[in-house]
């Protein structure tokens, strides 16, 4: 495997097999983590190799698939309408309810904070508006404070119980709060925070 970084685009490109073995290296090193007696939590969920090789064949098959070209790729479009409907029905939605396919958790995260903040402006007319938060939340919290104007007001964890400071959170509450968040699970502890009591204020 290659050590060191590129410093300068290469004036010659490299071949298919020089890239696989280079990527192969890369990828032999990071099993360590999450093979054998290694666990990656909120990372790598199994080191089954036939699950992976599934994944890379169904990977395959969609590459070349752009959802913004309907007309083409019209299954695309039909599996996320799909995925969408089962995870309301899940949470009860109504046909007035609708969702959005994400990349992961931090576009998930960003997109609920724009909408947090939308709404807001909307239905209060909040124009400054601020997110409370357990200092354990996602830092993506952050990002969505800097690239969307919310101010962030974290509240240190409990001392004692290292989870998500209730009466803290409620002290930090005020008319231009658009959200609270806390964690199930943190990524620092695994802790729970008390959900039910701090949903309860919102």
């Amino acid at each position: 495997m290659r050590t060191g970084a590129r410093k300068t685009l290469p004036e010659t490109g490299e071949t298919h097999a020089m890239i696989l073995k280079e990527m192969r290296g890369y990828n032999a090193d990071s099993k360590k983590f999450y093979t054998g007696k290694g666990n990656i939590s909120g990372a790598v969920y199994t080191n089954d190799e036939k699950h992976w090789d599934f994944i890379g064949d169904v990977i395959k098959n969609s590459l070349t698939a752009n959802p913004l070209h309907m007309d083409e790729f019209m299954w695309v479009t039909q599996m996320e309408a799909e995925i969408i409907r089962w995870t309301l029905n899940l949470y009860n939605g109504d046909k007035e309810t609708c969702g959005v396919l994400t990349s992961g958790g931090t576009e998930s995260i960003l997109l609920a904070c724009l909408s947090y903040r939308m709404q807001g402006l909307k239905e209060r007319g909040v124009t400054k508006p601020n997110i409370v938060c357990s200092e354990t939340a996602h830092v993506s919290f952050d990002k969505a404070g800097f690239y969307f104007g919310i101010e962030i007001r974290k509240v240190p964890m409990g001392k004692d119980t290292f989870q998500a400071d209730f009466e803290g959170i409620k002290r930090q509450i005020d008319s231009n709060t658009v959200a609270l968040v806390a964690s199930c699970p943190d990524y620092p502890f695994g802790n729970f925070d008390p959900i039910e009591k701090i949903a309860a204020l919102a």
